[in-house]
């Protein structure tokens, strides 16, 4: 498949353990704005991809972020090309999930999970025969691999990058997993909101269903 970063696209594809000249065939396509939609549709038509997973996210107080139009461009072209799988790496506070965002925060995120929101209305109605939209909790790097999926509009929690990987590879595969919008934290990294956001203690139960990978 195919993944699409803020500012370039890169293959999943490992590392080549057969010299610079092995390597250099596998190497990274130039850098372009995800919202330039040449930019976007020569480098797909080229890839071919089977999947494509947008990784495509701005920051709070960045007017340039392309969270909504940098999606929406390469949904377009995915859908252009006969892209039969996407994957949208949206976070937890888009859509139905707002509740979930911790009070203190929330005014300061909106604008940019409203962004979010309307690139998942966007893809759910775009004719992509495969969709999945994955709301990633906060992220940490770190080797955090506890990583766990669930339909709860209201769960929260932090994800390591590791674990985001996982849950995306694991998903690729998944037939159960298709056209459906699932939450994502490191059972490890829990957090409850009652009648404010803290860690989960040892002793408690996870307080939503989670969904078996």
């Amino acid at each position: 498949p195919l993944t699409l970063s803020t500012t370039r696209f890169e293959s999943f594809r490992p590392k080549s353990r057969h010299g610079a000249g092995a390597a250099s065939r596998h190497a990274l396509p130039p850098r372009g704005d995800a919202r330039d939609e040449d930019f976007v549709a020569k480098l797909v038509e080229k890839a071919r991809p089977d999947a494509i997973v947008s990784c495509i996210g701005g920051k709070v107080g960045d007017c340039r972020r392309a969270d909504y139009t940098g999606n929406r461009c390469l949904i377009d072209t995915a859908l252009n090309l006969g892209v039969k799988k996407f994957i949208l790496i949206s976070s937890i506070g888009a859509g139905d999930s707002e509740a979930a965002i911790p009070g203190p925060s929330k005014d300061a995120v909106m604008p940019l999970m409203m962004d979010k929101t309307r690139a998942e209305i966007y893809l759910k109605e775009s004719g992509i025969p495969r969709y999945f939209i994955l709301r990633a909790g906060p992220l940490f790097h770190g080797n955090g691999d506890e990583s766990l999926l669930s339909e709860c509009p209201t769960a929260y929690g932090e994800l390591s990058y590791v674990g985001l990987s996982k849950v995306v590879h694991t998903c690729l595969s998944e037939e159960k997993m298709w056209s459906k919008t699932y939450s994502s934290i490191d059972r490890e990294r829990v957090y409850v909101s009652n009648p404010f956001v803290r860690p989960l203690e040892s002793f408690e139960p996870i307080p939503f269903p989670i969904v078996e990978m």
